[in-house]
């Protein structure tokens, strides 16, 4: 009677553990009061980071004619839910549906040759003229990761990838412009146009990112984890339909699961 209950209880625990470390997290704190450890988490996720902008001297040209604005600079804010199915203990699938924002950042600089009256004649002077166009949109993010955990560890490597449909009324376009002249106390700034209109800069419909990540999970309490993660992203077509404009980025989130 003793080996039949020893036998029948060690099966029994080979089993729970199977579920119990489906994610790798060992959620069973006592065995009087056993808890199955899901595969299906719901949550939430934020992020923010930089990015470096590719493009061609012409992209703006019909914005800036006077010079080429060819490299620039940019952040990204996203936000949204998240929902992760591990298939084993060190696999799963994530789709994600969200929020994101992006402002760029372009700087030229042009200098010309002018003459200012000085004394009662006219004398050669350097003008300098800076141009910043600054590029702000919303859109709404699809993605789709597949993950897996380094050995026993709970560093995971993911890939996959992101649509992002940028929404037609939310982008925002300026060029501000900035003149000096040497020798003269000139400072003025002014923006030409102060708002670039939307049908000037034919934007595409959607821009495929291919992603990968790292992921670190952090087990709070049973069936509850948090997921800190660091991710680098590319724009794989271009931002526009009519020149070359795409995206390196690099940023910094956090995840919070659920277990159901």
């Amino acid at each position: 009677m003793f080996i039949r209950s020893f036998i029948i209880l060690i099966i029994s625990l080979i089993g729970s553990s199977s579920i119990v470390l489906s994610q790798g997290f060992d959620w069973v704190y006592s065995w009087n009061s056993p808890f199955k450890s899901p595969r299906v988490f719901i949550g939430a996720y934020g992020g923010a980071g930089i990015s470096t902008e590719c493009n061609s001297p012409n992209t703006f040209s019909d914005v800036v004619s006077c010079c080429k604005l060819s490299e620039g600079s940019g952040t990204t804010f996203k936000t949204g839910i998240t929902a992760e199915y591990w298939i084993l203990g060190t696999y799963s699938l994530q789709a994600t549906v969200g929020y994101g924002k992006e402002i760029s950042n372009f700087h030229s600089e042009r200098a010309d040759s002018i003459l200012v009256l000085e004394n009662k004649r006219y004398v050669p002077k350097k003008m300098t003229r800076s141009f910043d166009l600054t590029y702000s949109g919303h859109s709404l993010d699809l993605g789709l990761i597949g993950k897996t955990r380094i050995a026993s560890t709970h560093i995971s490597i993911a890939t996959g990838f992101t649509c992002s449909f940028p929404t037609i009324f939310s982008f925002e376009t300026n060029v501000n412009t900035t003149y000096k002249v040497d020798g003269l106390n000139l400072d003025l700034e002014k923006s030409y146009p102060e708002q670039i209109p939307n049908d000037l800069i034919k934007r595409s419909a959607v821009l495929f990112k291919p992603m990968i990540r790292s992921e670190y999970d952090i087990a709070l309490q049973k069936g509850i984890y948090l997921k800190p993660y660091l991710q680098a992203d590319y724009t794989l077509n271009s931002r526009i339909t009519d020149a070359p404009w795409n995206s390196w980025a690099v940023l910094g989130g956090i995840s919070l699961l659920f277990g159901y």
